[in-house]
């Protein structure tokens, strides 16, 4: 039970990392904070204090954590993208089509 629950927190700590670099990159801040409070989250887990069922607690609690700043680093991007619009119609030499698009049919 131990190996798989270090094995898991493994796991969520290197996807948190991810999170981290990549909302660092893309300075998103708010995924970002979620990530590194996930990463957190496994260190005290995987430490030799806690029992087992404060473990997986602990490291439920990280992925959860890890899921809310994906969440939210998507849903960033998404809302950024409309209210930017959409950059192909601005673009020179692109052509728009006027008209149903097929899928209406």
């Amino acid at each position: 039970m131990a190996t798989a629950l270090t094995t898991a927190g493994a796991l969520v700590a290197v996807a948190a990392l991810m999170l981290v670099v990549i909302c660092w990159k893309s300075r998103t801040a708010l995924g970002g904070v979620l990530g590194a409070i996930a990463i957190a989250l496994v260190v005290v887990a995987l430490a030799p204090k806690p029992t087992g069922d404060a473990r997986g607690a602990w490291l439920v609690g990280a992925l959860i954590a890890l899921m809310m700043g994906l969440v939210l680093y998507v849903l960033g991007h998404l809302v950024g993208r409309l209210l930017d619009g959409d950059k192909r119609d601005s673009e020179p030499g692109t052509k728009t089509r006027s008209g149903p698009s097929p899928t209406c049919w």
